[in-house]
């Protein structure tokens, strides 16, 4: 499953494991981020919810692009697959 940022038409930003079919996404554990003074945080993007699954209309979503490696390996350390992506790493293995 994909990690994803998307930015609504609202203006709102989240990171989720995204799914997509034919008119809607389906976000999973979606998180906002915010700024606070000791830096990035992050929060559930419908924090009074149970859910932790929602579906939303391809129609409210303006962009749906790649996260940056430090987020996602914030997202991933808490709700993915607990695998921190290597900056700079490029496949290959010297020796």
């Amino acid at each position: 499953m994909d990690i994803k940022v998307l930015k609504l038409v609202t203006g709102e930003e989240m990171i989720a494991q995204l799914e997509s079919d034919i008119t809607t996404y389906t976000v999973i554990k979606p998180q906002k981020f915010i700024m606070t003074q000791e830096g990035i945080a992050s929060m559930p993007f419908i924090p009074f919810s149970k859910d932790e699954k929602f579906t939303i209309q391809k129609s409210h979503v303006l962009v749906v692009c790649e996260p940056e490696d430090d987020i996602k390996n914030v997202y991933n350390s808490k709700h993915g697959s607990g695998v921190i992506v290597a900056k700079g790493f490029n496949g290959i293995i010297q020796g």
